[in-house]
């Protein structure tokens, strides 16, 4: 650690990103506050789930549609690299929080989704990404199966048409 105090690590971010919101500052400006921390482009949108979604147990959807500015401010339009960073808190977030989160990933998945947070393409590509890597075996998977099949049946129901 630095001497001068100035150290900044994760478990600090989401202290400072859990202070904002209970300030009720503005999704622009909590944005500006959390680009300035030094640390990775993955723990700032950790840190902002995290701070967002602390403490909820249950309708993870209403919170997401509740939050939505906060997190679409993190998410750059359709660009791939900060929908991946999100759907990677979101899985994170979960596994951080335990089996009632993980239980509810599906259902966080179509929160991002519908409140166009996510796009199918990234969603899949997350999944197809995560059944790959070295926690292949977790209940996340399993659980995010249903929302899987769901984008995939209706975008090929969409081509049928």
């Amino acid at each position: 650690g630095s001497e001068n105090g100035d150290t900044v690590n994760y478990a600090t971010v989401v202290r400072e990103v859990k202070a904002y919101l209970k300030k009720g500052v503005a999704a622009k400006e909590l944005q500006s506050h959390i680009v300035a921390f030094p640390v990775s482009a993955q723990e700032k949108m950790n840190a902002l789930v995290e701070g967002l979604f602390d403490g909820v147990q249950k309708a993870f959807g209403k919170e997401a549609t509740k939050r939505k500015n906060h997190l679409a401010g993190a998410v750059a339009g359709d660009d791939e690299g900060s929908q991946l960073l999100l759907l990677n808190a979101a899985e994170e977030f979960c596994y951080k929080k335990g089996s009632n989160e993980l239980n509810e990933v599906a259902l966080i998945l179509k929160a991002l989704y519908d409140v166009d947070l996510v796009e199918e393409e990234h969603v899949v590509h997350w999944y197809s990404k995560g059944l790959k890597g070295d926690k292949k075996d977790s209940q996340i998977w399993k659980n995010a199966q249903p929302f899987i099949d769901w984008i995939r049946n209706a975008e090929s129901e969409l081509e049928e048409e």
